[in-house]
Order: C-alpha cells, then sequence, then structure tokens
C-alpha cells in the first residue's frame, strides 16, 4: 500500500470511529458544551469590540477550564431577557447571577464564584440616609430593570424607577431624577468612571453581601445531571478559599 493510500484509508477508519461514537454514546460528547447566556452588567460581563468579556467572564472561563466543559457565550440586554431565553431553551446556564424564587423554578445554582455587594448611593450632600425609618416613604429609587436588586426593592415596598441601561444610574442621581440609587457595588462604580465622575461625589451605604453564581438550567441537567458536580467542584477547586 502506497504512503498516500494509508493515509487515505486512516482518515476513512477516523471518521467511522467517530461517527460510532456520536451513535452509541452521544451524551458522552454532548455534554462537554454548554451555551451560557449572558446579560450586560458591566464591569461583570459586557460585550467590548464583538467579544464577551468582564469579570464574570474571566471567572467563569477559570471554571470551565478546570470541569473540561467547552462554552459558548451569548450577550444579552438585561437579566430579564436572559432568564426568558433560558425558560424557552434558547440556552443552558446564565451568569453572573444572585439566587432569587424565580431563578429556581427554572435552574439551579451553582456554589459561588465571588461575592457581590449590593449598595445604596446617594449624592454626597443629601440629607437622606437609608437606614432611617423615614426613607423608603420618602425616597425615589432606582436600580437596573430586573435585576435582583431591582426586585428585592419592589419586594421591600420602596418607591422604584428602574432603567434599562446600567450607565444612566449615575446621572439619575447627578440630575436629582431619584434620590438613592441602590445596585451592585461594582456595576455603579464602573458606570460612574465612564461618566467621569468621582466616589467623592456620593455617599455609599452597604445593604447587603450575596453570592454570586451560575444559574444552570433544569432542562440541561435533566439530560447530563452530573455536570452540576463537576461545575460545582470546579468552583471550589477555584475559588472557595477566596470567599
Amino acid at each position: 500500500m502506497s504512503f498516500f493510500n494509508l493515509v487515505r484509508s486512516i482518515k476513512v477508519s477516523l471518521v467511522i470511529i467517530f461517527s460510532l461514537l456520536f451513535t452509541i454514546f452521544p451524551d458522552a460528547i454532548a455534554k462537554s458544551h454548554l451555551t451560557v447566556l449572558v446579560p450586560n452588567f458591566p464591569p461583570y460581563t459586557l460585550e467590548k469590540n464583538t467579544k464577551v468579556s468582564g469579570i464574570g467572564i474571566d471567572l467563569a472561563n477559570k471554571v470551565f477550564k478546570k470541569a473540561g466543559i467547552s462554552v459558548r457565550y451569548r450577550i444579552l440586554p438585561n437579566y430579564a431577557k436572559a432568564l426568558h431565553e433560558l425558560e424557552q431553551g434558547r440556552g443552558d446556564a446564565v451568569l453572573l447571577v444572585s439566587q432569587n424564587e424565580e431563578r429556581d423554578t427554572v435552574a439551579v445554582f451553582t456554589k459561588p464564584l465571588m461575592v457581590n455587594r449590593w449598595c445604596w448611593y446617594l449624592l454626597k450632600g443629601a440629607k437622606l440616609i437609608p437606614h432611617d425609618t423615614n426613607f423608603k416613604s420618602s425616597a425615589k429609587v432606582s436600580s437596573y430593570f430586573k435585576s435582583n436588586t431591582h426586585k428585592w426593592l419592589i419586594k421591600n415596598n420602596y418607591t422604584v424607577e428602574p432603567v434599562m441601561k446600567v450607565g444612566k444610574l449615575p446621572q439619575m442621581l447627578m440630575r436629582a431624577r431619584v434620590d438613592a440609587v441602590f445596585i451592585a457595588e461594582l456595576v455603579f462604580e464602573e458606570a460612574m468612571k465612564q461618566d467621569n465622575l468621582e466616589l467623592s461625589q456620593f455617599k455609599k451605604y452597604i445593604e447587603i453581601e450575596k453570592p454570586f453564581g451560575i444559574y444552570i438550567s433544569k432542562a440541561y441537567l435533566a439530560r447530563y445531571p452530573e455536570n452540576l458536580n463537576i461545575i460545582n467542584q470546579a468552583i471550589a477547586n477555584s475559588f472557595m478559599n477566596s470567599l
């Protein structure tokens, strides 16, 4: 047999072998892929130069690499859209997110990748204080539409004017359209920097510290239940000592 015929024979054999693997063990091959939905939530997750990036993507890449799972990220405008896409089966997971009852109905929350601090921001000269008894009844507050901070405000009976773009939040304060902003710490402070504003122009009050992790759809886990433990173990090996 000539060298070229030998090479062609090997190629044909490999094609047959991989075809048989896909036929006999489709789950073993398919489970290594995950479509991850990513809300636009800078600096955690954002699209820059047509590439999905951010703190959350850096953390997730470490986890999925350690877990041996390849991923494809899809950027979406907000958390509401990401959850809708997950419900419709057009994605397998969402990151970075904190836990709530609505999300628990369609997905399972992983171990946390980091801690997210929810903070109040007011103008430096503001007389209102978030923990005063009259604050809730007198203050108009803004947050990011359908985020957990927005839901928390509604649940706790605050007067809320949400925004569809997080970059608008500092200007909502600067223009006195609202009395306070309630949002993830790094999100507000990144938007503030983009507006060339200084933290010294605001008062900050820390309200809650929440775990930030990944939601994996129950439909995906019904097919590949072992992947939750694989991902959680990868998170534990990568980050748990730093939480």
